[in-house]
């Protein structure tokens, strides 16, 4: 005879907390608070891009250079309020959370799959639609804007000129690194890995099933961390930007596990991951942005801040909350078009204010919060007249197409 026994409210309590990860957090909390943290990492590329118009910040931050201890660049550099304008920290932070959130749908049970056949044309219009959109506002802008040499490395190479063969390799994403729009060169892996999203899913999915015991997880993730380390010894995008977007397969594939692992954790670890994935932004400045450890220690960091998000209580309210979602609605656009606005109102105001300061031209104090509000408010638009519409066009062909 078999027995039975019914469990109490406490434990049925358990089991769902163990099934959802978030230590009582509802599943639709934790994916706006992966929203959320798209947003932040968006405005994260804003400040980057607006204070590497400061012809000293770009010179030690963009081009290596380096800083007088103690001065105020060298605090904005070297120290961990770098953090805050950590610009490729944030991009690697993309990359993984578009592995995770396009791999998630494909690991459910066979009987609830979405369709391939639907998902290509709505991921193609999802990306292509603002993109072009994007490219055509650039071009716009550049076309109005002059932009005489100034000097700074970093502003100088922001936006190539305008000609029709530029325009083509932006508008196509797979060949070219961002010429009329500079941010494009993150969206050429973000299209290479949607369309190559069927062999991460089938990677993600083997070595998670393959994964019987803790210690195989272990060993992949290790696996994992040295086809990143490979990718620190060339400049190929293929070999060093597209593994990062297995590190988000794998959380995606691995997702109960984890789960089930943070709800035995004692409660600091979880904050305690949090500051470690700070440290690990800031660590490159430590150790140099260039070598092998800094593109280790960002990836990472990216981890471990999805990690979070997804299962620090405290981080996904915060992540949820309604400014980080009004900035996650409008990352795409944010990051989409900031960057001819920021580099136009250092070329617009510049000429007005001649006068120096010690960071440089005053101008400086009026061309960088105006290129932050305008960006901001841009953004907005551009979300609510480019990016909704591409969304309901990305849905009909979905439909078209299931």
């Amino acid at each position: 005879m078999v027995t039975t026994t019914s469990r109490g409210p406490r434990e049925r309590e358990q089991s769902l907390r163990a099934r959802e990860g978030t230590r009582g957090a509802p599943p639709s909390s934790r994916l706006a608070s992966l929203d959320g943290l798209r947003g932040v990492a968006s405005l994260v590329v804003l400040v980057c891009h607006t204070l590497l118009t400061v012809p000293r910040l770009a010179e030690t931050g963009f081009q290596s250079g380096s800083a007088a201890p103690g001065s105020w660049e060298w605090w904005l550099v070297a120290t961990p309020l770098h953090v805050l304008w950590e610009g490729t920290g944030a991009v690697y932070l993309f990359f993984v959370l578009s592995g995770f959130v396009l791999t998630l749908p494909f690991t459910r049970p066979a009987d609830r799959l979405p369709s391939w056949r639907s998902y290509y044309p709505k991921r193609l219009a999802r990306l292509y639609l603002p993109v072009w959109a994007a490219v055509a506002f650039a071009a716009a802008v550049w076309a109005v804007v002059p932009r005489p040499k100034t000097g700074s490395g970093w502003i100088d190479a922001m936006g190539a000129g305008v000609t029709p063969e530029r325009i083509l390799g932006d508008a196509t994403l797979l060949f070219t690194d961002g010429l009329v729009v500079p941010p494009l060169w993150s969206l050429r892996w973000e299209m290479w890995f949607s369309l190559l999203l069927p062999a991460y899913v089938l990677v993600a999915v083997a070595l998670h099933r393959a994964a019987r015991a803790p210690w195989m997880r272990w060993a992949q993730w290790a696996a994992a961390a040295a086809l990143i380390g490979v990718g620190t010894t060339t400049v190929n995008g293929f070999v060093r930007d597209l593994p990062l977007f297995l590190l988000g397969a794998l959380l995606a594939a691995h997702r109960e596990e984890l789960a089930a692992t943070v709800t035995r954790l004692p409660r600091w670890m979880m904050p305690a991951l949090a500051a470690l994935g700070v440290a690990a932004l800031w660590l490159p400045w430590v150790v140099g942005s260039g070598s092998p450890a800094a593109h280790i220690s960002l990836s990472a960091a990216a981890v471990a801040l999805v990690v979070v998000a997804l299962h620090w209580r405290p981080a996904v309210r915060a992540l949820s909350g309604r400014a980080a979602a009004w900035l996650g609605t409008v990352s795409f656009s944010l990051y989409l078009t900031h960057e001819p606005i920021v580099v136009a109102a250092y070329h617009l105001i510049g000429p007005l204010l001649p006068a120096q300061t010690p960071i440089g031209p005053a101008a400086l104090w009026v061309s960088m919060p105006v290129g932050l509000a305008v960006s901001l408010a841009v953004a907005a638009a551009f979300h609510w007249m480019v990016e909704r519409p591409s969304h309901r066009v990305a849905q009909w062909l979905g439909r078209r197409f299931a």
